[in-house]
């Protein structure tokens, strides 16, 4: 059981901190690279 809570822990943890990050990398990925170019 303190295992699973762990698990739910970290993934909740992935959720709050990783995505923001994930999207900050792209967005600074598309402006660098792209400009005009760029998806968004």
């Amino acid at each position: 059981m303190q295992f699973f809570l762990k698990a739910k822990h970290w993934q909740l943890f992935l959720l709050l901190f990783g995505l923001p990050f994930v999207a900050q990398v792209l967005f600074v990925l598309a402006l660098t690279s792209g400009g005009q170019n760029s998806p968004f």
